[in-house]
């Protein structure tokens, strides 16, 4: 009988559990710019260009998207529970029904992005975040009651 220390069982583990992502998903995303429905939890995607990126319904909960550019992409329903979109591009998004519960969007900017209707979004959350309107209209489209400044 093979005896494995205590400590390589833990580490084996930790590093199963934290790829908990399809990483085929992943790929698909990166090449194909789609990936509607699928399973991205905990992906690193940190200054991803997704332009226009098809992630409709997804799972990006606790994923890395710090410093994307997700200029207009269908985040419609995704989950994005605990992820990171610190200083990332948003705008023009579509974010309806997403969750964004416990998200960081600190420096994030959303000109024109729609979040109507997310789930979990704070004003200390949009309090981080900003639009850069330079000189047209205000365009983002927030639930009742919230509000986002502008950016310096």
């Amino acid at each position: 009988m093979v005896r494995f220390p205590v400590c390589v069982v833990a580490v084996l583990f930790a590093v199963s559990s934290a790829e908990a992502f399809d990483p085929k998903a992943r790929e698909n995303l990166i090449y194909s710019n789609h990936c509607e429905g699928c399973d991205l939890s905990g992906a690193a995607l940190g200054n991803a260009h997704l332009e226009g990126a098809g992630l409709a319904g997804a799972d990006l909960s606790n994923s890395t998207l710090r410093g994307a550019y997700l200029l207009g992409a269908d985040l419609t329903g995704a989950n994005l529970r605990g992820a990171d979109l610190g200083a990332a591009i948003l705008d023009d998004a579509r974010l309806e029904g997403a969750d964004l519960t416990n998200a960081n969007i600190v420096d994030a900017r959303l000109d024109g992005a729609d979040l109507s209707g997310a789930i979990g979004l704070t004003q200390t959350q949009l309090d981080g975040a900003c639009r850069d309107t330079s000189g047209r209209p205000y365009r983002t489209k927030l639930p009742k009651g919230l509000t986002l400044r502008d950016c310096k």
